[in-house]
């Protein structure tokens, strides 16, 4: 019997649950940054000593940290969508 291939194998459900976690993982990572990067704006901003040039730079930075938040939560939700979308059996947003 020739062997068979693991990815063709996997049923929409299956391959649902192994994005699920890894997304899962990659999410929180990313907001891990996220947290980090807040509190490096936050520190940049109080830092910044009244010079505006250096308070604006922390303005930009803060938004870029909401802007990756941001495609972070689609990104995570374009799984979901798509899982429903093929017919998995999806529970919700954040779980597996």
């Amino acid at each position: 019997m020739p062997p068979t291939n693991p990815i063709i194998a996997l049923s929409p459900g299956a391959l649902y649950g192994t994005l699920c976690s890894a997304t899962n993982w990659l999410f929180s990572f990313v907001m891990l940054l996220a947290v980090v990067a807040f509190l490096a704006a936050a520190l940049q901003f109080m830092l910044s000593g009244g010079d505006e040039e250096r308070a604006a730079s922390a303005r930009r930075f803060f938004a870029f940290v909401v802007v990756g938040v941001a495609v972070a939560v689609l990104a995570k939700s374009f799984v979901f969508v798509t899982a429903d979308f093929l017919g998995a059996n999806v529970s919700g947003l954040f779980a597996c």
